[in-house]
């Protein structure tokens, strides 16, 4: 009889440990701090380019970028597994940007200034020109809830 009572007893707290493990294994949230501030000059065709990287911790690096009014060139560079978007909160052709035609076609959301879903390990871009200066957050679509976001800074 008291086999069977510590057979039972062991066969309990073995349900108990897996289904804590059940428990913990849902993905952890993104931890880290968003981090990296860059200024972009102009290159000789007058366009301001910068690469944003996102990875699989759910960051942009940089995640500030400094530019002047003008025209601005954007690559997203996935370098991780997880697919990313990188879309501006209120950067749209109506509050001081203009996009290129393409860009805007596999625009995340249309009207607003957005690189469109990138996949893990590939590059996509979008190209666009900044009128008015001030700030403009930007966030992947995606992974909003896990703080993926960062800022453009626009100035004069």
């Amino acid at each position: 009889m008291a086999l069977v009572r510590s057979t039972a007893l062991a066969g309990v707290a073995g349900l108990a440990l897996t289904l804590a493990a059940c428990e913990n294994s849902q993905p952890s949230q993104a931890v880290a701090p968003q981090q990296g501030d860059v200024t972009v000059t102009a290159g000789a065709d007058g366009v301001q380019s910068v690469v944003i990287d996102a990875n699989d911790e759910f960051r942009f690096l940089p995640a500030t970028v400094r530019v002047h009014v003008g025209k601005v060139r954007i690559t997203l560079r996935n370098v991780g597994s997880t697919p990313h978007t990188l879309t501006f909160d209120t950067l749209t052709a109506q509050s001081g940007a203009a996009q290129s035609g393409a860009a805007q076609s596999g625009a995340a959301q249309p009207g607003k200034v957005a690189v469109p879903l990138t996949r893990g390990r590939a590059e996509q871009l979008v190209e666009f020109t900044v009128n008015t200066p001030g700030r403009y957050g930007f966030v992947c679509t995606i992974h909003e809830s896990l703080n993926q976001t960062g800022t453009l800074v626009v100035s004069p």
